[in-house]
C-alpha cells in the first residue's frame, strides 16, 4: 500500500514525541466550525433576568435584577477576554434587558402609585379640614354630607347623627371643640370584595379643657373621584341587639383618653 505523502515523519530516537503534535490556537473557534464554550456567567445572567419578575411582587427582591445586571457585565468581560473561546454575548445582553425591563417597570409603577397616594392624602386632608370647620360651628347637616352614601343610607340617619355629634361639639367635661386635625398619615387599600378604594387615618380632636388632643380612628371611602368619611367607629359603634334584631347604635358620647 502506498504511503500518504503528507504523513508526518516519525520522531527520531531521543526526540520528544510531544513536540511533534499541533498546538491548539488561542483563537480556536474563530472563523471555523470548532466548538465554542458558552460562558456560564452569561447563563446565570439570563436566569437572573427572568427571575427579575419577582421584583414586581416585593421591593426587597429588586436585588435580583441588580444581580442580573452585574452578572451580565461580568460575563461580557469574560467573553471579551477569552480570545474567542467563549460565547454567550446574546445571553448576557438578554439578561441585561430583562433585568432593566422588570426593575424599571416596577419602579415606574411605584412612582405612579406614590403620586396617586400623594393626591389622595391631600384630598383626605381637605376633607378633614372641612369636617373640623363644620363640626366646630355646629353645622351638623353639612358635616353629614361629608359622609359616604353607604353611611347615610345604610348606617345612620341625620337625626341620630346629630344626636351623637352634639356632645363632641360641646362637652361638659372637655369643653368646646376647637379643631380636628391629623398627622398627615393615611393607609390606602382596595376593598377586596367590592373594589372601591378605602383609607384609614387617626383624627386628633382638640378641646378647650384638654392638654392633649383625643385621638380617634376614622375610615374613608372614595366615591367616584371624591373622598368621603365612611365611619368613625368610636362615635357610631353598634351595640348588640336582642336575638333576631339588628344591632343598635350605642349611647352618644366621645371616647376617653
Amino acid at each position: 500500500m502506498a504511503q500518504v505523502e503528507n504523513e508526518s515523519p516519525a520522531p527520531a530516537a531521543g526526540q520528544d514525541p510531544i513536540r511533534g503534535l499541533h498546538r491548539m490556537s488561542t483563537t480556536a473557534g474563530v472563523g471555523s466550525q470548532d466548538y465554542v464554550a458558552i460562558n456560564g456567567t452569561s447563563i446565570a445572567a439570563v436566569v437572573l433576568g427572568l427571575a427579575s419578575s419577582l421584583s414586581l411582587v416585593n421591593n426587597v427582591l429588586l436585588v435580583v435584577p441588580l444581580a442580573g445586571i452585574i452578572f451580565a457585565f461580568v460575563a461580557l468581560r469574560q467573553i471579551g477576554n477569552s480570545g474567542g473561546t467563549q460565547g454567550g454575548r446574546v445571553l448576557a445582553w438578554a439578561g441585561i434587558l430583562l433585568s432593566v425591563g422588570f426593575s424599571g417597570y416596577g419602579l415606574a409603577q411605584q412612582v405612579i402609585h406614590a403620586q396617586a397616594n400623594r393626591q389622595d392624602r391631600q384630598d383626605v386632608g381637605k376633607l378633614i379640614d372641612q369636617f373640623s370647620t363644620d363640626l366646630a360651628a355646629g353645622n351638623f347637616q353639612q358635616v353629614y354630607q361629608l359622609f359616604s352614601q353607604h353611611f347615610r343610607e345604610d348606617r345612620v340617619d341625620l337625626q341620630e347623627f346629630t344626636l351623637r355629634l352634639k356632645p363632641v361639639q360641646v362637652n361638659p367635661l372637655y369643653g368646646n371643640l376647637k379643631k380636628v386635625g391629623w398627622n398627615g398619615l393615611a393607609e390606602f387599600r382596595i376593598d377586596p370584595r367590592l373594589g372601591y378604594q378605602q383609607a384609614v387615618a387617626l383624627l386628633d380632636f382638640d378641646f378647650e379643657k384638654t392638654q392633649t388632643p383625643l385621638r380617634v380612628d376614622a375610615q374613608f371611602r372614595k366615591e367616584g373621584n371624591q373622598w368621603k368619611f365612611d365611619d368613625i367607629p368610636q362615635f357610631f359603634a353598634k351595640q348588640p341587639g336582642p336575638p333576631g334584631q339588628p344591632g343598635s347604635q350605642g349611647p352618644p358620647g366621645i371616647p376617653g383618653h
